[in-house]
């Protein structure tokens, strides 16, 4: 998902006129009338991202770690308005995304028979001789969803925050 979001802004910047770049959902509702929200974006100085310090166990992999630092995770919805500079920054992003494409992950989808979420994965760590039991380790697994990471994290790794309004500027169905 978020390669495609990469190469839509990518082409999107070909045309300098462009100064604005929105994602936005088929279920995202306008809560004013399109002449306002286009003169609000566009008089802004700054890019809308909903962008908060994610906290919750198991969304950061450790494994990106050192080159994205715990502090800097963020989440959001993957909705956003941004202005060029911003895009500019997603578009040509050589450190980030290579680590996301790599380690963030979706966990796995509903097992079907067992009508739950397959949580957790067990991994072979040991072996049986003779009347010794096999070790096995129950591990976690991580939830990392990219598209509600991804561009929240790339803005805090490269000190850009303080130019972002941490909202979104639709209301979603």
């Amino acid at each position: 998902m978020i390669q495609a979001e990469r190469l839509l802004l990518d082409a999107a910047l070909e045309d300098p006129a462009n100064q604005r770049f929105v994602l936005l959902s088929d279920s995202c509702v306008p809560l004013y009338n399109f002449s306002y929200v286009y003169n609000y974006i566009m008089e802004s100085p700054r890019s809308f991202v909903d962008s908060f310090l994610d906290k919750k166990e198991g969304r950061f992999n450790p494994q990106m770690s050192p080159v994205i630092p715990k502090d800097k995770w963020r989440k959001g919805s993957q909705w956003f308005t941004l202005i060029r500079r911003h895009a500019e920054v997603v578009v040509d992003d050589e450190l980030v995304f290579p680590i996301f494409k790599k380690f963030c992950k979706r966990r796995p989808p509903i097992d079907g028979r067992k009508g739950k979420l397959n949580l957790l994965k067990w991994f072979f760590v040991g072996g049986s001789v003779g009347n010794n039991s096999i070790v096995w380790k129950l591990q976690k697994q991580h939830n990392c969803i990219p598209d509600e990471h991804y561009v929240q994290t790339l803005l805090a790794m490269m000190g850009l925050e303080d130019q972002v309004e941490r909202r979104t500027l639709t209301y979603t169905l």
